[in-house]
């Protein structure tokens, strides 16, 4: 039974994941966080403060067809007052020309509160009084515009009825009826020419702001930082979902669906331990087996094996006897960034009981289901997975492993080392002094016989283990 390789079972998103996200594309958040802060603060400092100013009219009824007086429709003269033509007339009187981005145009807002024949028009521009002028002259040419059309539509009415009362007055004689009408008819000319010379007035005039109306600086600034962290949380969601790299145990654990072996750098033997413990756990007895670690591509150091194959060697515990001898099977490592045989991987992995397959962070999402339907394809082996960390600190020395207690040193070979020359060292003197040919050695000295030196060293072999003539880092480090 084989695996997909394409498919991705991404974990369900909680809390914690998210943060681990965030966390570990910090880079990321912080990097679209920066360019936005940026952005707030150019557009804090290129915006220019903006000033806002109000008038307030009323508006008077307009007369009907029929000569009598009709409602007022509020938002018919909303849209007048916002009208070109208005705009034009404002324009005209305060002596500016009027272009598509004048702020009689594009910076006016014109309000009506609701059940009331009351409109508010509200100008924003670059200073107050720039602003509180331009308000009152919008109002003043709308009232004008108004008014010139309530008197051409009066006295078209008006023109109307005198011609009404001069034929009822024509008629001889005047009947009662006739004076009726004609007294009803003058009253009706009297409403229009009322009508028509009152289109409406204004009852607020602008003052000249003292603080501009438009946001401050910091706004930009701390919406800048605040929608920067929000779009660097989103960004660094989608590169997490598009990143074809392992990165982290999680995502490695959501392609696995198993549980993940991670190991903290090369010389992380917890995690060696786990693995031959694992290792042992899988391996069949009695008969012979083989263990085969794959090192996927991505994995730059390949000296943890080496500790996995002294750990197999000695057995799951370290102690240098072998705690199950079901872990000490054949250790094969197989480089598969070297592109091996295919017919030799298959041989390989045909008689594999256990595979563990190491990964590194640089090591691709699709090499590791490539990888494992490989291996469920040539063999029905056990298969591990390995996280591996590189070193945090490449300058730092690494922890000396230890697979088992090391043999004694004798004196000799630890003489040979220090020398460096591999010839036999001299019987007598200081170590690191050369003797005098010929001379004999003096009672008391290092390697005179019954000597305190010699005894001590004596001593030191009966208990198998050398005499602390110097450190071990400063052997270690003249013996390279």
């Amino acid at each position: 039974m084989t695996e997909p390789m394409h498919r991705r079972e991404w974990p369900a998103m909680t809390l914690t994941s998210l943060l681990a996200i965030l966390r570990r594309r910090w880079r990321v958040v912080g990097l679209v966080a920066g360019l936005a802060l940026v952005l707030g603060l150019v557009a804090s400092l290129s915006v220019a403060p903006k000033y806002s100013a109000s008038a307030t009219l009323v508006v008077s009824p307009m007369p009907d067809q029929r000569g009598g007086v009709g409602e007022v429709n509020i938002r018919t003269e909303r849209e007048v007052l916002r009208s070109r033509e208005v705009a034009r007339r404002a324009a005209r009187t305060l002596g500016v020309d009027l272009t598509a981005s004048s702020d009689l145009l594009t910076a006016t807002d014109v309000a009506a509160p609701s059940g009331s024949q009351v409109l508010e028009v509200t100008v924003t521009a670059l200073s107050g009084r720039e602003a509180a002028a331009s308000a009152d002259a919008l109002a003043q040419a709308y009232l004008a515009f108004r008014g010139e059309g309530a008197a051409s539509g009066a006295q078209r009415y008006i023109a109307v009825i005198d011609r009404q009362i001069a034929d009822l007055e024509a008629q001889e004689p005047l009947t009662e009826s006739a004076s009726t009408r004609v007294a009803a008819l003058a009253k009706e000319r009297q409403t229009l020419e009322l009508v028509g010379s009152d289109p409406g007035r204004i009852i607020g005039y602008a003052t000249v702001p003292t603080s501009p109306s438009s946001p401050p600086q910091y706004v930009f600034v701390l919406a800048g930082l605040v929608g920067g962290m929000l779009a660097g949380c989103f960004a660094a969601l989608v590169r997490e979902r598009t990143d074809r790299l392992v990165r982290s145990p999680d995502r490695l654990r959501a392609v696995t669906s198993e549980d993940v072996i991670v190991a903290e750098g090369p010389d992380d033997t917890a995690a060696w331990d786990w693995l031959a413990l694992g290792i042992a756990a899988a391996l069949p007895a009695p008969e012979d087996t083989t263990v085969v670690a794959l090192l996927t591509p991505g994995v730059e150091s390949v000296s943890a094996l080496g500790h996995l194959e002294g750990r197999l060697a000695a057995g799951a515990d370290g102690d240098g006897e072998a705690a199950d001898d079901r872990a000490a099977g054949a250790l094969v490592l197989v480089d598969l960034a070297g592109a091996p045989a295919p017919a030799r991987l298959a041989t390989v992995l045909g008689r594999a009981a256990v595979v563990a397959l190491v990964v590194s962070p640089r090591t691709p999402l699709a090499a590791v289901a490539r990888t494992r339907t490989m291996v469920r394809s040539y063999s029905e082996a056990t298969l591990l997975t390995v996280f591996l960390r590189p070193p945090r600190r490449a300058s730092r020395p690494a922890r000396p492993i230890v697979t088992a207690p090391p043999a004694p040193v004798p004196p000799a070979a630890r003489d040979a080392v220090e020398h460096g020359d591999g010839s036999e060292p001299p019987t007598g003197g200081v170590p690191g002094k050369a003797d005098a040919p010929g001379s004999e050695d003096a009672p008391g000295t290092a390697g005179a016989p019954g000597g305190a030196d010699a005894s001590s060293t004596d001593e030191s072999k009966s208990h198998g283990r050398e005499a602390p003539s110097e450190p071990p880092e400063a052997r270690l480090e003249r013996a390279r």
